[in-house]
């Protein structure tokens, strides 16, 4: 088909639609020059699974320009050996492009019992980081703290995201659950300073990388804006308490997902204290399912909340506010400990708290008319009566919902 247009006028038309993979798939197919205006949209953020592995390491060994348009690499792998030459091949090729901004790593060594992390796998994923030198985020599942050098990402100057997250029990719901700083991807993102901005903890791996970064004279957590924490543990408590050390004037913002109070078994008796963030003015809270309110409400009585807050908010989905539903004593503890949080002295500034209810990825409409019908007057009687509790309906998924942590 013949264009009509100049190239570079398609090249701005496409650019506004560069979000919509679907129709830029249909737009590649009409012609070899708008497949050439596309490709370097639909292969900005690319997705690696056990499943689309083999496909895109054809797609690529066809085409090894298109690795070069790569900028977003997320890898979720279960379910087969890590051995995989497939998987080694194609991050070879993604590395010698070196255009990386954003990385992310989940590999669930717990699907395949006694199988070590092969060491020519671990060796491609340095080489990997090493070569791409514009990197921004790094996001990596816990158990690759101890098999991740990380003077390799924090010698990086525009480095802004590092996270080690939790993801053993929910790792498909965890792993979208980065923040990307605005337009970080195809645009003129740029870094004004060197220092770490969010940073992004687990449990097992939290004082590690915590004690490690403070210890390291190429990154500073002084101008630290955002943390975001995974459950709970002592080592979590600690590292927190670290970060404090460091950052408890710099931190603008909290994320807890799924917060938990560790076991008290334990011989430490160490606390974080969050009432020593006196410039945090937002934090949110993470739940799905089952939702334990006893651990949400331990938690906020434990670590306390940063005391100039001004929003405060809890993020759910349906089958949450459906167990709430149904278990009357759970909302009950909930809306006691939202009611002491607004009417208590803590947090002065703090005028409601909202509750944000995120839709799943189908059914849609079902689910929304499912939650029409409960009665939140009924589940959060306190809450209610004080006028203080926002409810909020979002169709979005609840990784979308973690994604926008900004």
């Amino acid at each position: 088909m013949p264009m009509i247009l100049p190239l570079d006028i398609l090249d701005k038309i496409i650019w506004n639609i560069r979000n919509d993979t679907p129709n830029l798939h249909q737009l590649a197919l009409l012609s070899s020059d708008l497949a050439y205006l596309c490709q370097k949209y639909i292969f900005v953020s690319v997705s690696i699974s056990e499943l689309s592995c083999g496909h895109l390491h054809s797609v690529i060994e066809s085409k090894p320009k298109l690795a070069s348009y790569i900028q977003d690499l997320r890898i979720d792998w279960c379910g087969r050996a890590l051995s995989d030459d497939l998987l080694t091949s194609l991050l070879e090729r993604i590395g010698v492009a070196g255009t990386l901004r954003v990385f992310m790593l989940s590999i669930r060594m717990n699907d395949n019992p006694g199988e070590e992390f092969p060491d020519a796998l671990k060796e491609t994923f340095i080489k990997l980081v090493k070569s791409c030198d514009e990197l921004r985020i790094v996001r990596l599942g816990d158990i690759f703290y101890n098999e991740f050098p990380l003077q390799l990402v924090t010698t990086n100057p525009h480095l802004d995201y590092l996270g080690f997250f939790y993801d053993y029990q929910e790792p498909h719901r965890i792993f979208d659950s980065v923040s990307l700083p605005p337009s970080s991807l195809v645009s003129t993102y740029q870094k004004n300073n060197h220092y770490l901005s969010t940073l992004e903890i687990g449990n097992s791996s939290a004082l590690g990388v915590v004690t490690t970064l403070a210890c390291d004279s190429s990154v500073s957590l002084s101008h630290l804006r955002h943390l975001i924490l995974h459950r709970g543990s002592h080592d979590l408590i600690s590292a927190v308490n670290v970060v404090l050390t460091h950052a408890a004037d710099s931190i603008a913002e909290v994320s807890w997902i799924h917060p938990m109070v560790p076991d008290s078994n334990n011989n430490s008796d160490e606390v974080a204290n969050l009432r020593a963030l006196s410039h945090a003015r937002s934090m949110k809270i993470f739940a799905w399912g089952a939702m334990n309110s006893f651990q949400i409400n331990q938690s906020l009585r434990e670590y306390g909340l940063p005391p100039n807050l001004e929003t405060f908010s809890v993020v759910v989905d349906p089958a949450c506010v459906f167990n709430l539903y149904f278990h009357p004593e759970v909302a009950h503890l909930l809306d006691e400990g939202f009611e002491r949080i607004l009417n208590g002295r803590t947090c002065r500034l703090l005028r409601s708290i909202r509750l944000c209810i995120v839709l799943g990825r189908y059914d849609r409409l079902q689910q929304l008319l499912r939650l029409r019908a409960v009665n939140f007057r009924k589940l959060f009687p306190l809450m209610h009566s004080s006028g203080k509790l926002e409810i909020v309906f979002e169709e979005k998924t609840m990784d979308d919902a973690i994604m926008m942590l900004n």
